[in-house]
Formats: structure tokens, sequence, C-alpha cells
């Protein structure tokens, strides 16, 4: 028989030896829990109704002639309105620093955190206090309305609050409707709440977060750890809501919150979360992470469908477009990147600001910075249409009003201005 020189034994024995040491990677599922599988049928359901309601608007819109003049004569007028925009009122927020601002769905009113841990609402036009929600011992790191407040009488009108204790808190704010208009001191028009007067109302976050949301040691704020960076929610099928958080653990969760618990653990990611956001549809989820690096999630499978690179720092905000198919993302690097999901890269780069940037996108897309100032721009041609400064210090936040024509906006110098042509 013929043997072998001996370099290639020696070869061939090498080989195996790195072969051993090289870990072998492996994909692997984890099998869904019923309560999961029962909240994909229904995102499914939900966002195949969404998304075909969008497309029939959308091409009825452009193959009819008088619609598709009407639409070119209201993002006209939003364009017009942006470029005449200017400080319209100011008001303290509160004792430290304002983090996040957020418009109702309706636009009647505005929640704002801080650095205190309070959740603050106010009347859109008046900022006037409406209402104090306390139940936090840390900072706010972010705010988000349900999306059909006060369209759902019958269903809860949540807010959520994530903050820095590693905590999401849901807030029902029909007991602060209720109260303040039976209330023999109305005229004061303020009422604390703290959270954990409440049952099943928050969400441990985390690596030391309970599995067991139902189970006394949860409502345990010694037990909040590792700090959620983003909240979101998105109705399914109303009045069903789903809370998406995410957390230094480099992890997205997904809440039930008519059960009370956690649906989804999701890893993916090399390093800490920064941003979360939902479709408008409700099938996908986007998470940014302090690498820069996007993922993209599809919520009726679970699976991650695309990737996206090119910010060279920390994202710190995502935001979906209404058309459905763009996302724009604010990095540290200074900069905006709006993203193609068809094409599946990065389409136009904007050199928005001098230091960190948020962002939020629509018909108009909105920045804010730590360089004191907001900008707007419009979102078909990426032209910068108004540059608002008026914060003595960072603009932490800043979102749009339903309807574009108002803009809110929250400092460092602890307070919330309101921005209207």
């Amino acid at each position: 028989p013929h043997v072998p020189p001996p370099i290639a034994a020696t070869a061939t024995s090498q080989d195996k030896s790195v072969q051993s040491v090289v870990p072998h990677k492996e994909v692997f599922y984890s099998p869904a829990l019923e309560g999961l599988i029962a909240a994909r049928k229904e995102i499914a359901v939900y966002s195949f109704a969404k998304s075909q309601k969008r497309l029939v608007e959308t091409k009825s819109i452009r193959e009819d002639d008088a619609l598709e003049e009407e639409e070119r004569n209201t993002v006209r007028d939003l364009y017009c309105n942006s470029k005449e925009m200017t400080l319209n009122s100011s008001q303290v927020g509160d004792d430290r620093p304002v983090t996040a601002v957020r418009y109702s769905p309706d636009g009647r009113m505005v929640c704002s955190g801080s650095l205190s841990g309070v959740v603050k609402v106010w009347d859109s036009e008046t900022l006037k206090n409406k209402g104090v929600l306390r139940g936090t011992l840390d900072r706010i790191t972010s705010v988000c309305w349900h999306p059909d407040a006060h369209e759902n009488n019958n269903g809860p009108i949540l807010l959520a609050a994530s903050s820095a204790e590693g905590c999401c808190h849901l807030y029902d704010f029909r007991r602060v409707n209720m109260d303040n208009e039976n209330r023999e001191d109305a005229g004061n028009d303020v009422m604390d709440m703290d959270i954990t007067e409440s049952e099943n109302n928050h969400m441990n976050v985390g690596d030391d977060a309970s599995d067991d949301a139902e189970s006394d040691d949860s409502m345990d704020q010694d037990n909040f750890t590792n700090a959620p960076t983003a909240a979101a929610t998105t109705t399914v099928a109303p009045p069903r809501v789903f809370v998406a958080t995410a957390g230094h653990d480099a992890t997205w969760r997904l809440w039930d919150t008519e059960q009370g618990r956690e649906l989804q653990l999701q890893d993916g990611h090399a390093k800490d979360l920064s941003a979360l956001a939902f479709h408008p549809d409700g099938s996908l989820l986007m998470s940014a992470d302090s690498g820069g690096v996007l993922l993209l999630w599809d919520l009726r499978s679970g699976m991650s469908i695309q990737t996206f690179q090119g910010h060279i720092k920390k994202i710190s905000s995502v935001s979906f477009s209404a058309n459905g198919f763009q996302a724009a993302t604010g990095s540290l690097d200074n900069s905006v990147r709006i993203w193609d999901l068809r094409r599946k890269k990065c389409c136009y780069t904007l050199p928005a600001h001098n230091n960190i940037v948020s962002v939020l996108s629509g018909e108009l897309l909105l920045t804010s910075s730590f360089d004191n100032t907001v900008k707007i721009w419009g979102a078909r041609d990426f032209h910068i249409l108004r540059a608002l400064a008026g914060h003595s210090g960072k603009v932490m936040s800043a979102d749009f009003s339903p309807d574009q024509k108002h803009i809110m906006s929250a400092g460092f110098d602890r307070t919330i201005k309101l921005w209207a042509h």
C-alpha cells in the first residue's frame, strides 16, 4: 500500500489541530411559545390590511390627476409653512434637563420626560401642565404614546416611558383626564400619579428581567437593572398593544401589555442597542446599536431580514417614513442617513448638524442636535427648509404635531418650546 510522505501527514495533523480550535458557528432557533405565535398571527393580519390600504391610497393618487395635484398642493403648503416657522412659546419643563418630548396622536397634548424621572403631560397649545406621572427612580430615556390614544374610548390610552433604571412604565392617561375633570381643584390642573400603586403596569428590561411577569418579584423596583434606551408602541388588533424595548444588554424585547408578559427576547446585535422603531404597517421593527449597525426584523416570522451599515458612530434615533419604504437614522457622527428598504441600501446622506443628531421622518424630516438647533428638511429632495435656534443648551428631543404644522422641542436648558408659523 502507498504510504504518504511524512510532510503530508504532518500537514493533515496540523489542519485537524486548527479545525479543533476554530469554533463552528451554527444557526439555531428557539421554539416560540403559544403567546408569541398568536401575536405573530395578529401582527400578520393587521399589517396585511394596513399595507394594502396604504398601497391602494398611493395607487389612487398616482392614477388620479386631481388627487395628485391636491397632494402636491398639500406638500407645497407644508414646505411654505415650515420656512416661516418661529418660536411661539416656551415653558420650563422641569427642575432638571428635559430629555424627551412627544405629541399625542390627536395633537392635543404633549408628553415630556426629564432627568428627574418625571413624565409630564402638557396642553399642546397653551403649554399648561395637565398631569405629572411618577413611578420611575431614574432619568427618563424615551416616551411614546399609544398610536390610537383618544380614538378608541373602550381601549387603553397608554403612554410608555423607559427609564435608566431598566424599566418601561405604562400609564393609562384616562385616569388623569377623569380626575382632572372631576376634582374640585381642577383649576390647578395637575395630578400626581405614582405608578407603584397600580398592578401590572411596568415591565423589567435587561439581563436580570424576570421571565415571570406576573410574579410579585417583578413589581419590586430593586430588581430594575440594565437601562433600556428606547421604547416604542404599536397597536396590532385594537385594543391590543405591543411594546418593544431595547437595552444595554444588546437585546430587544417584545411585550404583550394585555397579558403583562414578555413575548420575545431577541439578540443579534454585538453592541448596546440605542434605538427602535416600528414600521407604520406594524410588520417590521428596526433596531440600532452603538456600533452604527441597523437590523431590520420581520415581526411576523421573527427573522432578521436585512442589515444596514454606514454610520461610523452610535445611532441615536430611528424613524420610518409614512411612505413605508424609507427609514431615517441620526447618529453621533453628526449625519442623517436615508435608507431605502426596497433597494436595501443608503440612498442619501445629510451632513445635518455639528453635534449628536436625532431624527424624525414624515413628509418633512425633523432633526434636533446637541448644537442647540432644530432643523426642518424636505423629505422628497432633502433640502433644508428652516433652522430653528432658541434653546440655550443642547436640544435633547423634538417632535412634529400630527399635521406637521407645529414643532415641540425639549432642551438641556430645562425648557420645552413650541414652534409654529
